[in-house]
């Protein structure tokens, strides 16, 4: 697998169109930028930016919670998959982990996909539950903790 080196930094409102976008190509139900707007507007919620050569690739939306932090939405541009971006966000989240009094991350994810819960597993994630008809299309949603210390 070829690595892709981004620079990752904080997430601003002129980005929401382009995440939006990643957003579509990634998930099956969508996020607007005005539904990333919204969230923005809370005060512990966190975009994170992968950009190349000043272009957002990829993506994180995560909420500070008092002892964790939940990544609510994650996505890497098509185009870039598979060279390291995603792990590239997860680690910077996992930097915040280990950095502060957080002790894990969690992320909810669809039953049907495997392919990111693979993903999760390689990274250090457990599952830790089902959230039974989470999404809307009334599927099961998989809850994964990443603690400090497991994937290290």
């Amino acid at each position: 697998m070829q690595t892709c080196k981004v620079h990752i930094r904080w997430g601003l409102r002129i980005d929401m169109g382009t995440v939006a976008r990643i957003d579509a190509e990634s998930y099956a139900q969508p996020w607007t930028a005005d539904d990333f707007l919204r969230r923005l507007r809370e005060r512990n919620v966190i975009p994170m930016i992968a950009e190349h050569d000043g272009e957002p690739v990829g993506y994180a939306l995560y909420v500070l919670q008092r002892n964790h932090i939940t990544i609510e939405r994650m996505a890497v541009d098509p185009a870039w998959r598979r060279c390291g971006i995603g792990s590239q966000l997860a680690g910077k989240l996992q930097d915040k982990v280990s950095g502060h009094r957080r002790a894990w991350l969690s992320i909810r994810v669809a039953e049907t996909d495997l392919t990111v819960q693979r993903w999760l597993n390689h990274r250090g994630f457990v599952a830790v539950g089902v959230l039974p008809e989470f999404y809307a299309s009334d599927t099961d949603g998989i809850l994964f903790h990443w603690h400090l210390g497991d994937g290290e």
